[in-house]
């Protein structure tokens, strides 16, 4: 499927990951892409047909924050090129807070969320609880807090980069890829041990358990702020679903490159025309 090879695209990302880079050579069969890394001196023309927007929030504390801010105010001014993924989504990425705010608002369920500085904001959840970083992003482990009174082992300098979310008590989660009309879900185990929560993914694409009424709504309200591709992670308890997380740039992990990368491509290269 050739699309236009002399349009081009400015990918604004990394090509660390293997998905980037599996990515990045899917699309240069089709259009000119030209890479701007986030510690990229750049001085473009910004005479690109489509931006891609494809930074991870933990570019923040990897790089210059004012360089990607730059960045972020330069996308918000490119009226002509179409965009996918706008920096609305990146900084919904970036605040969990306002993740909570977000969905919720639009009648999508989502975990109750509070800011751990909120100490008095967080006695109105049900114990236990998770303490999670305040951007989105893999925390590779999660500690679980028990009780109140065990909030004072945390020093009061983390306050301010972290959350607090209600623990779900499942064995399982889901994760689901959302590229334009296309999604893919697939299964994670949870493990918890010594009070610490860790996720491990089963590489196994699976039906998704949303209903077609919440994928509608959850495209719709994304959709307003200018986001087509993401993903979100949720627990499934008495048949309500419970979303803990949104990732606007996702790493899609290689056995899905290798199970449905075909699926992956198409419904990338349906998102220019």
């Amino acid at each position: 499927m050739v699309e236009d090879i002399n349009k081009k695209i400015y990918y604004l990302g990394e090509n660390k990951d293997f998905s980037d880079r599996w990515l990045i050579k899917v699309l240069k069969e089709n259009f000119q892409v030209i890479l701007i890394k986030p510690d990229t001196n750049y001085e473009l023309k910004w005479n690109a047909d489509y931006i891609v927007n494809r930074l991870y929030v933990s570019a923040y504390e990897r790089y210059n924050k004012r360089k990607i801010d730059k960045l972020l105010s330069l996308i918000k001014k490119l009226g002509k090129a179409k965009q996918i993924n706008s920096s609305k989504g990146f900084l919904l990425e970036y605040n969990r807070i306002k993740q909570f705010k977000f969905f919720i608002a639009n009648n999508v369920p989502f975990v109750p969320t509070r800011a751990l500085a909120n100490i008095d904001s967080i006695k109105s959840l049900n114990f236990p609880i998770v303490i999670k970083k305040n951007h989105s992003g893999r925390n590779k482990e999660i500690d679980i807090i028990n009780k109140y009174s065990d909030l004072k082992k945390f020093s009061s300098s983390l306050y301010k980069t972290k959350i607090t979310q209600e623990l779900i008590k499942e064995k399982k989660c889901y994760r689901t890829e959302f590229i334009g009309d296309s999604l893919l879900t697939f299964p994670q185990e949870i493990h918890i041990r010594n009070n610490k929560l860790k996720f491990k993914y089963i590489p196994k694409i699976v039906k998704t358990p949303l209903s077609s009424k919440l994928i509608k709504k959850i495209r719709y309200s994304l959709e307003k702020i200018g986001v087509r591709v993401f993903s979100i992670e949720y627990f499934i308890k008495n048949n309500n679903i419970s979303i803990i997380d949104f990732n606007l740039s996702s790493n899609y992990k290689p056995f899905l490159i290798k199970q449905k990368g075909e699926v992956i491509k198409k419904a990338w290269l349906n998102l220019f025309k």
